[in-house]
């Protein structure tokens, strides 16, 4: 079941984004950057703000489960194109156990038909370079490559690639 997001769900909420983030990213980073990066992005402050601020949507199983979110807003991001009517998908993740079901999929289908999202003239997302599946994923959803950009680790040294995609 997708849903919106409450502030019942804060604490479930903030432990599966640091846990899906860790999971994606933590491989490929210093454990000094992972800490960082989610004690600056992924607190429950941050957390609440998105609840309070966004659109975030769960995917929830049987017994209250959250196994996966995406948090959408107002675009932020600096490209050519983009207008105050552009909207950002902002984090997707679903739970390395719960992936490849087809939640994904039903989680950007549901933020599509969100208003914040229905109404845009463009949606964008970032998406590292070397998550393969997650990029056929957003192309599967009609999002293109239209940009890229080094992912600014805590420390301020350079990171990976990251693409922004649009729709």
């Amino acid at each position: 079941m997708i849903r919106h997001a409450t502030t019942a769900d804060l604490a479930t909420l903030t432990s599966l984004a640091v846990t899906t983030w860790r999971d994606a990213f933590g491989p490929s980073m210093d454990a000094a950057e992972v800490a960082a990066h989610c004690a600056a992005h992924l607190s429950s402050a941050h957390v609440a703000a998105w609840l309070r601020d966004d659109v975030v949507l769960v995917a929830e199983r049987r017994g209250a489960r959250l196994v996966g979110y995406a948090h959408l807003g107002a675009s932020t991001m600096r490209y050519a194109g983009q207008t105050a009517q552009s909207a950002e998908l902002r984090r997707l993740y679903v739970q390395r156990s719960a992936q490849n079901g087809g939640i994904g999929s039903a989680l950007i289908e549901a933020s599509l038909r969100q208003p914040l999202l229905r109404n845009a003239d463009a949606i964008y997302l970032q998406v590292w370079e070397q998550n393969r599946g997650a990029i056929r994923l957003y192309e599967r959803h009609g999002f293109t490559v239209v940009d890229r950009f080094r992912y600014t680790l805590p420390s301020g040294a350079a990171g990976d690639w990251e693409w922004v995609m649009r729709r």
